[in-house]
């Protein structure tokens, strides 16, 4: 005999679920429900994050300049057997040169006379520090991901921006002090320094793009601009070889001058130094009084 046995009943799709109240989900089941955690809240854009770290590497670049002006001229400070001015006043002297560095005209305050004196030759070495600081900084961040023009030049006024930082902070610190500078013009030449090297570094990662040239002018101009190039490295290379020639032939009269301009041994490295950083004002020099017209020094001292 056969048993009739009835099938399971289904819940009811709107009853409730086991373990849990209508409608809702239940950790484990299928059954469908409403989500009871609520709605997600949208994470906050974090678009300003890559700008951040585009301001810092421009805030790395200056800092390197200025920090190694500084370390240079503390060391000599603490070297030099009568150091005047205490610490603060290096420091002082060191946002200056860097500033120099810039275009930036000084004033140094502490003459014979009493009068300030205006500082009116510019190290090319000097110029060479923040010039590739800046160029590497911008070329670093050009780098790192493939950018078109338009992303280029917002990576480059990032960078400029965090160096501007420091250098409107330097201008301001080297307003007062043995070596003080105009603040509108230091942060004149500081502005527009900063902005011609960002700009040759973005057009030097867009790949040198130029004007189209055709025909004749077009063949002919890349090998002119090579050649010419070529021709004002050539001439600065014999200038060098002549100062340092000078430099052998005379160097017992150099030798006396460092020690009379010296004296102690930090005052003499301080010359040293400077010697150094004047090196490329002498090939300049040197490639001038070789061509035939010679340069001035001071205000009639005429050599050629």
């Amino acid at each position: 005999m056969s048993h009739l046995t009835e099938p399971p009943s289904s819940p009811h799709p709107d009853g409730p679920a086991e373990g849990g109240a209508p409608g809702t989900d239940v950790p484990g089941t299928d059954v469908p429900g409403t989500d009871v955690s609520g709605p997600r809240r949208p994470r906050p854009s974090r678009a300003w994050r890559p700008h951040l770290v585009l301001v810092l590497g421009g805030l790395v670049a200056a800092a390197l300049g200025l920090g190694f002006l500084a370390v240079v001229v503390l060391l000599l400070w603490t070297g030099s057997p009568s150091p005047q001015g205490g610490p603060e006043g290096a420091l002082h002297v060191a946002a200056a040169l860097w500033l120099l560095g810039h275009g930036a005209e000084l004033t140094r305050s502490s003459t014979v006379s009493g009068e300030p004196v205006p500082v009116e030759l510019t190290p090319l070495l000097l110029v060479a520090l923040p010039l590739w600081l800046v160029g590497r900084a911008v070329r670093n961040a050009l780098a790192e991901e493939p950018t078109g023009r338009a992303r280029a030049v917002r990576v480059a006024a990032s960078v400029a921006a965090g160096y501007l930082l420091v250098g409107a902070a330097a201008v301001h610190y080297a307003s007062y002090g043995p070596l003080r500078v105009d603040p509108p013009s230091a942060g004149a030449w500081l502005l527009g320094t900063t902005a011609a090297v960002s700009v040759v570094a973005v057009w030097m990662s867009q790949g040198r793009p130029g004007p189209a040239l055709r025909g004749t002018a077009g063949a002919c101009a890349a090998p002119a601009v090579r050649a010419a190039g070529l021709g004002v490295a050539v001439l600065l290379a014999g200038g060098l070889a002549l100062t340092l020639l000078a430099v052998g032939l005379h160097g017992e009269e150099y030798q006396e001058g460092v020690e009379q301009l010296g004296g102690d041994w930090s005052g003499r490295t301080a010359v040293a130094l400077l010697t150094l950083a004047l090196l490329p004002n002498a090939a300049v020099w040197a490639t001038s009084y070789g061509l035939g017209p010679g340069f001035t020094l001071g205000s009639a001292g005429v050599v050629g």
